[in-house]
């Protein structure tokens, strides 16, 4: 008996980062296959990786398990870049186990959708599984509000091993991986080069690149190529647009809630302090220069 609980313990499935660790971070992969032997994005990443703290790993046994990781990691402050692998059909993604538990492009926009993301910056998504282009087209269909601003999916049936050399490569275009020293992460920003480049790894154009687009109460996901004639303007103008009136907002919040000023570097006080005390000392010896210094401390 004692044997059969040592194996049973031995052979027990390990999450690769806890749940906490996994949502706390600016990067979450998340895998739902049922088929370990299937190739992993994960053992990949982490094999290449392994000093990157900013990505997340997440190894999703049922639907719910997927539902509750993205919405803790949206919930957070850091969210930036998800990835989702799975594997998909025209309607949705599954498992790919025999009895079928299938999140839907709409239900997965809704989970999006539903989060309180919305009110701040979007996130990026990686939809690592067949037929996901269909997202963002479901998505345009119901003029869902989902808080993405670019959509990389597959319009076809990739091999694993495109799927996951798409998304180091998509990784590296973002600007995510900083290896050996100090990891500090900033924004990530995705250029249409970078749409471009992606779209050409793959001759058959399996790939695409799709990116949101909203005016009024319209809310569209086109397709990187196909933006300016959605959006009336190129793709660069667009983000350049949205870039400056995010600015502009972010000023008029400041303004209205008073924004602190940026702490001094001691060094440079202690400089400046120095300068003042020797003005102070001329001045005090020529009465004649203008100036108003700081009045003498009293002997005690």
């Amino acid at each position: 008996m004692k044997k059969a609980n040592r194996k049973k313990k031995a052979t027990r499935k390990r999450s690769p980062s806890s749940f906490s660790q996994a949502t706390a971070r600016p990067v979450l992969v998340v895998r739902w296959i049922a088929n370990e032997r299937e190739k992993s994005e994960i053992k990949k990443l982490q094999s290449t990786r392994d000093l990157d703290k900013g990505i997340g790993y997440f190894d999703a046994a049922s639907k719910s398990d997927v539902v509750k990781v993205v919405s803790r990691w949206l919930s957070g402050d850091h969210a930036q870049l998800l990835y989702i692998g799975a594997h998909g059909i025209p309607t949705g993604l599954v498992d790919g186990q025999s009895s079928i538990e299938q999140i839907t492009w709409k239900e997965l926009g809704a989970l999006l959708a539903s989060s309180k993301r919305r009110f701040k910056d979007p996130i990026m998504l990686f939809i690592g599984a067949c037929h996901s282009a269909s997202a963002p087209a479901m998505w345009t269909e119901l003029n869902l509000d989902v808080p993405v601003s670019t959509i990389v999916a597959f319009q076809d049936e990739p091999p694993t091993e495109e799927v996951i050399y798409a998304l180091e490569e998509y990784l590296d275009s973002c600007g995510v991986i900083q290896r050996g020293g100090e990891l500090k992460w900033a924004e990530i920003r995705f250029s249409p080069d970078d749409a471009k480049q992606l779209s050409a790894l793959f001759g058959n154009a399996t790939l695409a690149v799709y990116h949101k687009f909203s005016s009024a109460k319209v809310r569209k996901y086109p397709e990187a190529s196909a933006f300016p004639q959605v959006a009336g303007v190129s793709l660069e103008q667009y983000l350049d647009q949205r870039q400056k009136r995010s600015a502009t907002r972010q000023l008029a919040k400041d303004a209205e809630e008073g924004s602190n000023e940026p702490e001094r570097d001691p060094k440079d006080l202690k400089r400046w302090r120095e300068q003042v005390k020797r003005s102070n000392k001329r001045i005090l010896k020529d009465p004649s220069l203008p100036g108003r210094p700081l009045p003498r401390k009293k002997k005690q």
